[in-house]
C-alpha cells in the first residue's frame, strides 16, 4: 500500500499529461487513492492490541503500555476480515472500538482474532465471536443499532 498507492498517483498523472485524457480519468482515480493513503496513514498511529484478562483489554501505542477495563469500552464494530486462518474457522477480524480513558473518549482501530460461530458458516465478519463479543456483547454497535 505505500509503494502501490503513490505509484497509482504518479501513473495517472503521467498517463493524463501525456495522452491528454479528460480531468474526469484523474478525478475518478485520486480521491479514491487519496482516501486509501490516508485510511493507511490512519491506521499506523493506532494502538495494538497487546493481550486481554478478566478485568482489562491492553493496548500498546506509543511504546507504552495503556490498560482500559472492559467497562470503559463504550461500544465496538466489527468492521471487516482481514486474514482467514486455516483450520477451526478462526480469521483477523478488523474492529473499530470506543472507550474511554482519562476523561476523554477514543477510538482504535484494531485487528483480532475471531472464531467462526457455531451456527454459521463464517462468511462474513459478524458472524464471528471475537473477544469483545465474549466479554462486552451489550456494547456490539451493529446490534445495539438494530434494536433501536
Amino acid at each position: 500500500m505505500w509503494f502501490g498507492m503513490p505509484a497509482v498517483l504518479v501513473v495517472a498523472a503521467i498517463v493524463f499529461v501525456r495522452t491528454g485524457w479528460p480531468a474526469l480519468i484523474l478525478i475518478a482515480v485520486l480521491p479514491p487513492a487519496a482516501g486509501l493513503l490516508a485510511l493507511g496513514l490512519w491506521g499506523l498511529r493506532q494502538p495494538a492490541i497487546t493481550g486481554w484478562d478478566h478485568h482489562s483489554l491492553y493496548l500498546r501505542s506509543n511504546g507504552k503500555s495503556e490498560p482500559v477495563p472492559w467497562e470503559n469500552v463504550e461500544w465496538f464494530h466489527k468492521l471487516w476480515l482481514t486474514h482467514r486462518l486455516e483450520g477451526g474457522g478462526k480469521a483477523w477480524i478488523a474492529t473499530l472500538i470506543r472507550y474511554r480513558q482519562a476523561g476523554a473518549s477514543r477510538r482504535a482501530l484494531v485487528t483480532v482474532s475471531g472464531m467462526g460461530a457455531a451456527d454459521s458458516i463464517g462468511l462474513l465478519p459478524g458472524r464471528y465471536e471475537t473477544v469483545f463479543d465474549k466479554r462486552v456483547p451489550a456494547k456490539n454497535w451493529a446490534r445495539r443499532n438494530e434494536a433501536v
